[in-house]
Protein backbone atom coordinates (compact mmCIF):
# COMPACT_ATOMS: atom_id res chain seq x y z
CA UNK A 1 0.00 0.00 0.00
CA UNK A 2 2.55 2.41 0.56
CA UNK A 3 5.70 1.32 -1.79
CA UNK A 4 7.07 4.32 -3.48
CA UNK A 5 6.06 4.55 -7.03
CA UNK A 6 8.74 5.76 -9.56
CA UNK A 7 6.81 5.65 -12.91
CA UNK A 8 6.75 9.05 -12.87
CA UNK A 9 7.87 11.52 -15.65
CA UNK A 10 10.53 12.91 -13.99
CA UNK A 11 11.78 9.26 -12.98
CA UNK A 12 11.74 7.99 -16.83
CA UNK A 13 13.32 11.19 -18.05
CA UNK A 14 15.84 10.66 -15.35
CA UNK A 15 16.55 7.56 -16.85
CA UNK A 16 16.88 8.29 -20.06
CA UNK A 17 19.24 11.31 -19.03
CA UNK A 18 21.42 8.85 -17.64
CA UNK A 19 22.27 6.69 -20.77
CA UNK A 20 23.39 10.04 -22.00
CA UNK A 21 25.79 11.37 -19.59
CA UNK A 22 28.20 9.35 -17.01
CA UNK A 23 27.62 11.71 -14.24
CA UNK A 24 24.13 11.00 -12.35
CA UNK A 25 24.16 14.77 -11.25
CA UNK A 26 24.46 15.70 -14.93
CA UNK A 27 21.22 13.66 -15.68
CA UNK A 28 19.60 14.67 -12.57
CA UNK A 29 20.18 18.59 -13.63
CA UNK A 30 19.13 17.93 -16.88
CA UNK A 31 15.96 16.63 -15.94
CA UNK A 32 15.14 19.37 -13.38
CA UNK A 33 16.15 21.51 -16.13
CA UNK A 34 14.15 20.36 -18.73
CA UNK A 35 10.86 19.61 -16.59
CA UNK A 36 11.17 23.58 -15.18
CA UNK A 37 12.00 25.13 -18.77
CA UNK A 38 9.48 22.99 -20.22
CA UNK A 39 6.41 24.63 -18.11
CA UNK A 40 7.04 27.04 -16.13
CA UNK A 41 9.53 28.54 -18.50
CA UNK A 42 7.40 28.90 -21.11
CA UNK A 43 5.04 31.02 -19.13
CA UNK A 44 7.47 33.18 -18.39
CA UNK A 45 9.41 33.54 -21.58
CA UNK A 46 5.42 34.22 -22.95
CA UNK A 47 4.92 36.46 -20.18
CA UNK A 48 8.05 38.54 -20.54
CA UNK A 49 7.55 38.59 -24.43
CA UNK A 50 3.73 39.86 -23.97
CA UNK A 51 2.51 36.63 -25.92
CA UNK A 52 -0.67 37.52 -24.17
CA UNK A 53 -2.47 38.98 -21.37
CA UNK A 54 -1.35 37.58 -18.19
CA UNK A 55 -5.30 36.57 -18.10
CA UNK A 56 -5.68 35.88 -22.03
CA UNK A 57 -7.49 33.01 -23.57
CA UNK A 58 -4.22 32.64 -25.95
CA UNK A 59 -2.50 30.65 -22.07
CA UNK A 60 -5.03 27.91 -22.31
CA UNK A 61 -3.48 26.84 -26.17
CA UNK A 62 0.06 27.05 -24.45
CA UNK A 63 -1.29 25.17 -21.21
CA UNK A 64 -3.07 22.49 -23.74
CA UNK A 65 0.45 21.86 -25.72
CA UNK A 66 2.19 21.54 -22.83
CA UNK A 67 -0.53 18.96 -21.79
CA UNK A 68 -0.16 16.90 -24.50
CA UNK A 69 4.03 17.42 -24.69
CA UNK A 70 3.59 15.43 -21.29
CA UNK A 71 1.39 12.67 -22.59
CA UNK A 72 3.61 12.28 -25.43
CA UNK A 73 7.10 12.31 -23.32
CA UNK A 74 5.67 9.91 -20.93
CA UNK A 75 4.62 7.10 -23.76
CA UNK A 76 7.65 7.38 -25.42
CA UNK A 77 9.62 6.66 -22.04
CA UNK A 78 9.89 3.58 -20.87
CA UNK A 79 7.58 2.07 -18.66
CA UNK A 80 8.70 0.60 -14.98
CA UNK A 81 10.26 -3.00 -14.80
CA UNK A 82 11.41 -4.77 -11.74
CA UNK A 83 11.34 -1.09 -9.66
CA UNK A 84 13.77 0.02 -12.01
CA UNK A 85 12.48 2.33 -15.27
CA UNK A 86 13.38 0.90 -18.41
CA UNK A 87 12.39 -0.20 -21.55
CA UNK A 88 9.78 -2.85 -21.19
CA UNK A 89 11.30 -5.68 -23.56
Amino acid sequence: MFLPDNDHLHNRIHFQFKKLFKSKNMANSMTGLLIASASSGVALVGYLGAWWPAAGSGWLAVFAVQCVLYAVVFIGTAPIENGEVGRAS
